[in-house]
């Protein structure tokens, strides 16, 4: 009987051991889980800026451009570029 009993014993405390490691692992599964959803919400956000950014910068490029090879800029094109980035920002 005594013999049966530490059985039974043994046993129960292996099953609650087994029950703590796979709590512990779910709790784990979780945090990745939580980390991965946030990784991915953190990378579409710098994509749909990307966009934009080239945008605003290509056209800062293109008055360094003609500034470097000399070209006269007319205010208009400075307004038409300051518009267009703006534009970009509002719209985007």
């Amino acid at each position: 009987m005594d013999e049966a009993k530490s059985l039974i014993v043994e046993q129960k405390n292996m099953l609650k051991e087994q029950v703590e490691q796979l709590s512990h692992k779910d709790k784990i599964l979780t945090t990745q889980s939580k980390q991965a959803v946030m990784g991915e919400m953190i990378s579409m956000i710098a994509h749909q800026w990307r966009q934009p950014l080239s945008t605003v910068t290509l056209n800062i490029s293109n008055l360094q451009v003609k500034r470097l090879l000399g070209e006269e800029i007319q205010d208009t094109e400075f307004d038409k570029t300051f518009e267009d980035i703006n534009n970009t920002i509002i719209s985007d």
